[in-house]
């Protein structure tokens, strides 16, 4: 015979309004005190008739309803026998709410909302096995599904780059490895960034039309191909018709030898080149003249000795608003500027460094110097480490500069009697005028 108090019979009645305010209500006889109580909730709202108890979440969504909850009451049961503890209390689950990413079933202590996980899961679908040989990876991916990186090396054809799962790559690296010309021609999925590094058979330069198919070219906003051996390079066909995106050219290390006159068309999207450790000796007049927007222009580590006529000439209507380029013309062998080198240029930073210049030409120089000085930019031309021979023919214009215009020019030195005068302290009886 059963014990009254290890009898327990629980009715639950729940009963729920067709609109969002919901009335659930919670039945138990209990025997133990010969009553009914009633727990009614509303919203947030719950009455109760004893105001001391604890209250808690209970989430009967796998009996009724996945979205239904029920707000009830423990109530003091410590005096009935154990035998009713052998089941704890439900576990804690927040109510199911429209804004929430995922139902209250997708919650765990370790889980992330999406703006909080930076998606570096790739699996097969994505960066299929197919890509890695079985002795080393032939690619790797990384990056977010937002701008997908995708790195590789050996691969014969675009095939497999083509049939990745994503609809577009943010980059695409390949390296250390030969490809025909029709690599590139056959890749139909839009990448932002091209980055071609330490590649051979590179024989249709990437910027022809021919050798780059119109979805790539359309989409690309930066393009790298870095010691690649090219000798030469299609300048002509960097238009904004082929490239309506591009905005970074990095040719580094690639041999080339000069940039022909009026080498760039015109392109108002192009914003930085960087030409830095080839074996440049000539720059055609108005090689960059059309390039309007030009932001930086690298020309270090080259072979330069004589900037030709007209070879860094801006644009003479952009002579106001070209004021933020940057020009890197360092570790060169200069030791001559031709008349027009830096007309209608009105750049933020001309750096010089480290040539063998031993003058500054009047002619090319002094309204270079005045223009730079009326920036509301504080503007450089750094000349240090040169060769400059301070005499009165070659140095007298510079000091009768004005301060302001003087200012302008980082780095000039004169060796006066064994000392070391810079170009502000500088007068005239130091230069025997």
């Amino acid at each position: 015979m059963f014990n009254v108090f290890t009898i327990l019979l629980t009715l639950s009645l729940i009963i729920t309004s067709n609109n969002h305010n919901q009335v659930n209500c919670f039945w138990l006889f209990s025997p133990l005190s010969n009553q009914h109580i009633q727990s009614t909730s509303t919203s947030t709202t719950t009455t109760t008739s004893n105001n001391q108890q604890s209250k808690s979440w209970i989430n009967l969504g796998s009996w009724i309803d996945p979205i239904t909850t029920i707000y009830t009451t423990y109530f003091d049961l410590s005096s009935i026998p154990s035998v009713f503890h052998l089941y704890p209390p439900l576990p804690y689950h927040p109510p199911y709410s429209p804004s929430l990413p995922f139902p209250p079933s997708s919650f765990s202590s370790s889980s992330s909302t999406p703006e909080d996980k930076t998606t570096q899961f790739f699996g097969n679908s994505i960066c299929p096995s197919s890509l890695s040989s079985s002795s080393r990876p032939s690619c790797t991916c990384d990056g977010p599904e937002s701008y997908p990186i995708v790195t590789c090396s050996s691969l014969s054809s675009s095939y497999l780059i083509n049939n990745l799962a994503y609809s577009s790559l943010g980059r695409l690296t390949l390296y250390n490895q030969s490809i025909d010309s029709n690599f590139l021609l056959t890749i139909n999925k839009p990448i932002q960034h091209l980055r071609l590094s330490k590649l051979t058979g590179l024989n249709c330069p990437p910027a022809s039309s021919s050798c780059l198919s119109s979805i790539l070219s359309s989409s690309l906003r930066r393009l790298e191909i870095i010691s690649c051996n090219l000798n030469t390079f299609p300048f002509s066909s960097l238009s904004p018709s082929s490239y309506p995106n591009l905005k970074d050219i990095d040719l580094r290390q690639n041999g080339l030898k000069l940039i022909p006159d009026y080498g760039f068309p015109f392109n108002p999207i192009i914003q930085t080149i960087d030409l830095s450790y080839n074996n440049l000796t000539y720059l055609g007049s108005y090689a960059f003249t059309q390039l309007i927007n030009l932001k930086q222009l690298i020309l270090s580590h080259n072979q330069l000795k004589i900037l030709n006529n007209y070879a860094l000439a801006g644009n003479p209507i952009n002579t106001n608003k070209n004021n933020q380029l940057i020009i890197d013309l360092t570790y060169n062998q200069l030791f001559h500027c031709a008349i027009g080198s830096f007309d209608n240029l009105n750049p933020v930073y001309l750096d010089l460094r480290y040539n063998s210049l031993v003058s500054l030409s009047e002619d090319v120089f002094n309204q270079l110097i005045v223009t730079m000085s009326r920036n509301e930019i504080s503007s450089t031309i750094n000349v240090k480490h040169n060769r400059f021979q301070c005499n009165c023919p070659r140095t007298q214009w510079i000091v009768q500069l004005k301060i302001d215009q003087k200012k302008v020019i980082h780095g000039y030195h004169c060796n006066i009697n064994g000392n070391e005068k810079s170009l502000l302290s500088l007068t005239l009886n130091d230069i025997n005028c």
